[in-house]
């Protein structure tokens, strides 16, 4: 069975789509069938990984996402940002021998958050149209989404650091890869031992942008059908298409969100900081 060799683990509404479609433009990078496999959940989900899981089919269900990559292929890899907090994934990824490794691509925490909620409302239409920001954050306080605690990104990534080695995690900032899309990215390629100057004349496209879904029934059948559509057909014709069919412009975020967001800012100081000390490329003055 061919298994990755690199995983990007995190955050959610951090880039990771961005990073996973560059790095697999790469001509020595072989991405997995879906973006996000979603494999090593700590819940099955019959939208997600309800086929194949590894609470119900341990690793024989995995090497389906990978069975058409080159068994040389420099980097072989897939991008299921949730992991960054599954103890499933944490666990079993870390017993692959070698060991994988990990990509975290991390955002200003309170801009993440309220991003998760706009995401979960507007494109997956989980949240109710009229439920607004400050009841979100009631109700999701404490529990395992709850997307605050999510942004207490030091905590998360520091058991990824035991698990892994500090010299396979690398910790990247949204902030700095789209001030800078061509420098980080070949960061990165050095990261994963690929040739960096792919990226030189590399043609940058941001990906993954929310979008208010139209019909959120009819993503939900697009997403479940996605895996069987070649990936360079759903590049050049069907995403675009599908995104002028089925979506609007994001509304504009309230003037209290945005406030609140600013409030939101001092409760993550100090995991920031510890965050900036173990790993030194990260900018905090982006996070202000």
């Amino acid at each position: 069975m061919i298994l990755p060799n690199t995983i990007i683990a995190g955050a959610p509404k951090s880039g990771s789509s961005s990073i996973y479609w560059w790095l697999s433009s790469h001509p020595d990078v072989c991405a997995s069938k879906t973006k996000e496999t979603h494999y090593f959940d700590d819940k099955v989900y019959p939208r997600f990984n309800a086929a194949a899981n590894v609470i119900e089919h341990g690793l024989s269900n995995y090497g389906r996402y990978f069975d058409h990559c080159p068994a040389d292929a420099k980097v072989i890899m897939e991008a299921t940002p949730i992991y960054l907090y599954q103890e499933n994934a944490l666990k079993h990824l870390a017993d692959f021998d070698p060991k994988p490794k990990v990509v975290l691509i991390l955002r200003e925490p309170s801009q993440r958050a309220h991003s998760q909620f706009r995401f979960n409302k507007y494109r997956l239409g989980n949240i109710v149209l009229d439920k607004d920001y400050s009841s979100y954050l009631k109700e999701t306080e404490g529990t395992d989404g709850d997307p605050l605690m999510r942004g207490e990104y030091i905590r998360y990534v520091q058991r990824w650091v035991e698990g892994f080695g500090k010299e396979r995690v690398y910790v990247m900032q949204l902030e700095q890869l789209f001030n800078d899309k061509a420098g980080q990215m070949k960061q990165l390629a050095r990261f994963l031992a690929l040739d960096e100057g792919f990226y030189d004349s590399f043609d940058f496209m941001k990906r993954n942008e929310t979008r208010k879904m139209r019909s959120t029934k009819l993503h939900r059948l697009g997403l479940q059908l996605q895996p069987l559509v070649p990936q360079w057909l759903q590049e050049s014709a069907i995403i675009p298409l599908y995104l002028k069919f089925n979506s609007t412009a994001m509304p504009k975020v309230s003037e209290h969100d945005k406030q609140m967001i600013e409030d939101l800012k001092p409760r993550f100081t100090a995991f920031n900081e510890e965050l900036a000390r173990e790993f030194t490329n990260i900018d905090l003055s982006l996070w202000k």
